[in-house]
């Protein structure tokens, strides 16, 4: 487990690594989250880390895009992680056995998730994760 997660949890983890990624990518990063500071179990925190990881490397890769929003809700009954660009967007059934997307599906499903994926082509991507809590 990455040492930010273990000490800081994934809003902290995530913010760091954003602030990495902006020294050298023009792309606008924006974070919310609703947890005011509390912390998710240690798994769950990691899952969705790994996910994030993964998504912003899909969108600094392929997308092109000047505009990632990344938002983490806790609700009474649902964890609701999203992750949107404004990037060119893809064909969802000719890249369904990509690595990256195989990857967000697997830890997705470790964490009894449900994943979808919205994109079209020149009108970006979101993902969205929702966790029963």
């Amino acid at each position: 487990m990455p040492k930010a997660i273990s000490d800081y949890g994934y809003v902290l983890a995530v913010e760091s690594m954003l602030e990495g990624i902006q020294f050298i990518e023009s792309i606008n990063f924006h974070l919310y989250d609703n947890l005011e500071g509390a912390r998710l179990n240690n798994k769950l925190e990691l899952a969705l880390f790994r996910i994030t990881q993964e998504a912003i490397t899909n969108i600094l890769k392929h997308s092109n895009a000047e505009n990632v929003t990344i938002q983490l809700m806790k609700y009474s009954d649902v964890l609701i992680l999203t992750i949107e660009d404004d990037g060119v967007g893809f064909d969802l059934q000719k890249t369904k056995q990509q690595f990256g997307l195989n990857s967000i599906k697997n830890r997705t499903n470790s964490i009894s998730g449900i994943l979808s994926i919205e994109s079209k082509k020149e009108h970006g991507t979101t993902i969205m994760i929702e966790v029963p809590l």
